[in-house]
């Protein structure tokens, strides 16, 4: 199992179309070129259940995917995967996507919704959420709930 992003480089690693981890792995794939690696074989898929299906046919090493996404592909799995962070990762675009709620401008609901997750983290109900679907690597500190205040990037 690999613990760097680096244990990747020559693996095939599955990815949705269009998705953020594409330049996730694209990032990680210029890793492995400066440290004098192989690249990474990434294989896209229309799908992330096409993703599961390769790893679990043994055509891929690994799923690049939000944690959320493997967490649940982990659960349906009757134990054949495993869901792993690996924290050097964490610092590539796309990679620490943080996802959020959308409303009309000027609704007021943005403000309001803040306020309510604002209130769930302070309660302890949020981390409870978070611990019973076993997403725990999705979760955010309250100073991360913000207005318009993602500080993401999904490319260079």
């Amino acid at each position: 199992m690999p613990t760097t992003g680096l244990e990747l480089c020559g693996r095939k690693v599955g990815v949705e179309k269009g998705a953020g981890t594409q330049n996730v792995v694209a990032a990680l794939t210029e890793k492995c070129a400066a440290a004098g690696k192989q690249a990474v074989g990434e294989q896209v898929f229309t799908d992330l259940s096409s993703a599961a299906l390769a790893l679990q046919s043994k055509r891929l090493d690994a799923v690049a995917a939000p944690s959320a996404s493997n967490t649940a592909a982990r659960e349906n799995s009757n134990g054949r995967f495993k869901t792993i962070e690996i924290k050097d990762m964490r610092s590539l675009p796309a990679a620490t996507a943080v996802y959020g709620f959308e409303s009309k401008k000027g609704s007021g609901l943005a403000a309001v919704l803040a306020d309510a997750l604002r209130k769930l983290h302070d309660d302890g109900t949020y981390q409870k959420l978070f611990d019973t679907w076993a997403l725990s690597l999705s979760t955010v500190d309250k100073a991360q709930i913000a207005v318009n205040g993602s500080k993401q990037h999904q490319s260079k």
